[in-house]
Formats: C-alpha cells, structure tokens, sequence
C-alpha cells in the first residue's frame, strides 16, 4: 500500500468515526430532550418558592443548555472535517471540551448537594470536605480549559500548551473522585437507614427514603462505571497510520466514547430526578434529618 493510499484509508476511517459519534450524539441528545421536558415538569408541578428548589429547576436548565451546546459543536466538528477545515474543526472540539467540563462540574455540585443534605445530622458530615476540596480543583482547571479557547488568552493557555492538554484529564479525575467520595456517604447513609428499619420493623426496603437513597446510590455507581469507560478516549493516543488502519474498531469505539460524555453527564441527573419524583413527594432533593422521619415516609428539601 502506497502512502497515498494509506492516507486515504485512515482518512476515510476518521471521516466514519466522526459521522459514528455525531448519530451517536445526536441519540443521546433526543433521549436528553425527552428526559429534560419530564424532569422540568415534575418540578415545576412542585412547590418551587424555595430556593434549594429553584436552584435545581436552573441547575436542570443549564444541563440542558451545555448539553444542547456540546451538540452542536460536535454537528461543526463533522461539518469542518467533512470540508477538510481541521484548524477549525479543533476550535469546535475545544469549545465542546469546555461544555463537557461545565456540565462535569455541574453533576458534580449537584451530587455534592445531594450528600450534604443527607448527612448533616451526622457524626461523618464534615467528610463532605474532601469532595468539596475536589470540586475546586475541578473548577479551578474548568477555567484553564475556558481560556484555552478565548480569544488572546497567554501563552500558556494556547492550544497544545501542557495546561490545554492536561486540564481535562485532571477534570476528569477530580470529577471521578468526587463521585467515587460522595457516592460512598450516600451509600453509609443508606445502609444506617436500612439498618435501623430492619431493627425497628423487620423488613427493610419498604419506605421511600430507603428507595430513593437506593436510586442514588445505584445511579452513582452507574455513573461511575461510566466515567471508567471513558478513559481510552482521554488517554489512549493512535498516532500512526497503521494503528487507525489496524485498530479501526478500537477508533470508532475511542471517539465515539469521547463524545458522547457530555450527553450522558447530563442525561443521568435528569433521570435521577424522573426516578426520585416516582419514590418521593419532592423531586428536587432529599434531606434525611432524623431516621423517624424517613420511617414515616417523608422526603424532604
């Protein structure tokens, strides 16, 4: 095979890649639409004059609107490759970084929210610390990415520069970890509650709060399995001709992974929310102040 032809072929490999995240993006954005129209509607049905209640109804919003974005930087990024305009194709892919990264960081404030209600009558509630010191960090490399791509921004933050490079990674790793942290309080407090049910009614998994707390739960531990699958696409670089020619599975799979993110991170707290609304009188959170008042059945902002 002649080089010509061998650029031709991963060329042509690349091309079915980028068409393969953009139909797989645009699947998760429709699922993202429908889940956003229910989740705004159970919450809007709701008593919203509180503010923990409004701040989720807008929290619930800008999801939509950094995922809605994250789409359509991906239809540029298709429609620049598809017309071989890379320079600016990488300006769409830098934007829907950014996109993907505010939406990471946005999950992550929500499930942070979410622990502390949970736990703040608790001896192990100053534990939110050390989420909350990773929420920062998250945030703070959040903004290199945003100057990454603003126009005149330093030296440092030029395309390719260590800082535009590695910022996503570190994203995704304080992100992991936050969910890994939070998900686990959620998880203590939970076994508290079913331990004391089965002491005191000998049937656990009976009361709305065990349910909703178990729909937490299990949704954090998707949504860390999920954030484990993206690590090909952060980390694993084909940077020769022969490896996309021979790998052309493991390509379409990388990419496809890669783009798909944002979509998912923020589908899954809109149906967290769906899904708690089905368990509980309010959707928009759960406090559990004391275990007598998840054994009347009581979820409460």
């Amino acid at each position: 095979m002649t080089s010509e032809e061998q650029r031709a072929d991963v060329w042509m490999i690349f091309i079915s890649s980028q068409i393969s995240t953009l139909i797989s993006a645009t699947l998760l954005w429709t699922c993202t639409s429908i889940a956003f129209a229910f989740a705004l509607r159970v919450q809007l049905k709701r008593e919203v004059q509180t503010r923990a209640s409004r701040a989720l109804i807008t929290t619930t919003c800008l999801f939509f609107l950094f995922t809605t974005a994250a789409w359509v930087m991906r239809l540029g990024v298709v429609y620049s490759y598809l017309h071989r305009d890379v320079d600016n194709a990488q300006i769409y892919l830098l934007v829907e970084g950014v996109m993907v990264s505010v939406n990471y960081f946005l999950g992550d404030a929500v499930l942070l929210w979410r622990a502390w209600a949970l736990t703040q009558q608790d001896w192990y509630r100053w534990l939110i610390a050390i989420p909350f010191v990773f929420l920062c960090v998250g945030l703070v490399f959040t903004g290199f990415i945003i100057a990454c791509v603003a126009p005149g921004a330093a030296s440092a933050f030029t395309p390719g520069s260590a800082l535009c490079t590695y910022s996503p990674k570190i994203v995704w790793a304080v992100s992991f970890l936050t969910n890994v942290w939070a998900t686990a309080m959620i998880a203590a407090k939970a076994w508290e509650l079913r331990r004391f049910m089965k002491y005191a009614l000998g049937r656990p998994g009976s009361t709305k709060g065990e349910k909703v707390l178990a729909v937490l739960v299990e949704s954090g531990a998707f949504y860390m399995l999920f954030w484990l699958v993206t690590i090909p696409g952060l980390f694993v670089t084909l940077s020769t001709a022969d490896s996309y020619i021979s790998q052309t599975g493991s390509v379409h799979f990388i990419l496809i992974i890669s783009s798909v993110g944002c979509q998912l991170s923020g589908l899954i707290p809109m149906v967290i929310i769906i899904l708690v609304h089905r368990q509980c009188a309010t959707p928009y959170d759960l406090e559990v102040e004391s275990l007598p008042v998840v054994e009347a059945g009581r979820c409460r902002l």
